[in-house]
């Protein structure tokens, strides 16, 4: 039985690395900082590098090849990189953006310039909102012809649009993103681009109206001049709202601030319906965000939604987990970002991205064993509760929350 069950692991890890070209992690910090989307008066952007916000150091980037991620997602601020809407970029914050990608790049992955600003351009008296006078379309096709003119000679840099527009009509994101891709494609640049719906770009509300028109109808008008794009989803596996409150709407909200997991099979439901619509369209998708907090059904759930994008690789790109990067993790592990998927304070993988090991390839050293041992840790858990399920007379099912990958 352990032959087999190795084997059966080996053929998993071939057929798996031979499909996605992309499987990867968010290294996030350089989007953080002191703001509100709704209060102009809170607003203190810039802000100062390295108090206010940071990049991730080459150790993350060494930390997460090492166990077998090829591709980093990168949020930033724009209001940072350009301060002023149609001028120049900030020499400071460019470099420290390229230095990130120069580095993460030479190591052979992949990097997402992710513009972590929902639509919005902040000031300290005004939230300006992409496609209104305040921020015209040509202010966003500005920005992207500076950074595709900087980064369109790496081939291993792919061009994360705007992430998760919202409040707007999806016609406005729609024709926003259309002269982007314009713009970055009259620059010459062939990179991938990826781009987001409106109502935070949800795979689970991607057939919804109650953000307007429909994700799934409005999108269907978007042109890449260069035919080389991807649409990026995003989806949480915990939900933000409570089932047992009147009045709220339990299938809508997924932003991954709870610790509220409905099943281990989430994830994985969210997401059919939009690959339905990826492959009935002949497009392509990429799931930029996917978290879960660190509980056993939490890490089944999302195991499951990677799963179902990983045997639909004729439509999926990859995913990427959130979140990884500095800042991140407390003292202890108790108090670390629930989501977090950076080590744990003893050096072991988080659970989170030990789970995944079957569909990761590691890097010979210490990186790749600690994978491999979080895994081995994971199934030796998993086959525990299974033993103990059969040694007690207890017929509820809720007593074994981890399902066979066959339940996918």
């Amino acid at each position: 039985m352990p032959r087999l069950a190795a084997l059966l692991l080996a053929l998993t890890v071939a057929n798996a690395t031979a499909a996605l070209e992309f499987r990867g992690v968010n290294l996030s910090a350089a989007e953080f900082g002191h703001y509100s989307d709704t209060d102009p008066s809170l607003n203190q952007l810039p802000g100062i590098a390295g108090t206010d916000y940071t990049y991730a150091d080459p150790a993350y980037f060494d930390y997460f090849t090492g166990v077998g991620l090829n591709t980093f997602r990168i949020p930033f601020r724009w209001e940072r990189l350009q301060p002023m809407p149609g001028g120049a970029l900030d020499a400071a914050e460019l470099a420290r953006l390229s230095s990130v990608v120069n580095y993460a790049t030479g190591l052979g992955a992949h990097v997402i310039l992710d513009v972590h600003n929902y639509a919005r351009f902040l000031t300290p008296t005004e939230v300006r909102v992409l496609g209104t006078p305040e921020l015209p379309s040509s202010q966003f096709s500005d920005l992207w012809t500076r950074l595709a003119t900087e980064f369109k000679a790496n081939n291993r840099v792919v061009f994360g649009l705007m992430n998760e527009p919202h409040t707007m009509l999806t016609e406005t994101v729609v024709s926003t993103t259309n002269d982007a891709l314009a713009a970055i494609r009259a620059t010459g640049a062939t990179n991938l681009a990826l781009v987001q719906g409106n109502g935070f770009s949800g795979a689970h509300s991607w057939f919804q109206s109650w953000y307007g028109t429909p994700n799934a109808t409005a999108l269907l008008n978007i042109h890449d001049p260069g035919n080389n794009l991807a649409f990026e989803v995003h989806q949480y596996v915990n939900n933000d709202e409570d089932p047992n409150t009147p009045g709220e709407d339990f299938t809508t909200d997924y932003s991954g601030q709870s610790s509220n997991v409905e099943s281990a099979t989430v994830a994985a439901e969210k997401l059919a319906p939009f690959t339905d619509w990826l492959r009935l369209n002949n497009l392509r998708g990429f799931l930029g965000e996917i978290g879960t907090p660190a509980s056993e059904l939490g890490v089944q759930a999302m195991f499951n939604g990677v799963t179902h994008i990983e045997q639909n690789a004729d439509v999926w790109l990859g995913w990427a987990l959130w979140a990884g990067g500095p800042w991140w993790d407390g003292a202890t592990d108790n108090d670390r970002y629930h989501l977090s998927v950076n080590p744990l304070t003893d050096g072991s993988t988080a659970p989170q991205l030990a789970v995944l090991a079957p569909y990761l390839v590691p890097e010979p050293g210490v990186f790749g064993l600690l994978l491999l041992a979080g895994f081995a840790w994971f199934c030796v858990r998993r086959l525990a509760g299974r033993k103990s399920r059969y040694l007690t007379t207890s017929t509820d099912a809720s007593a074994d929350p981890v399902p066979s990958r066959s339940k996918a």
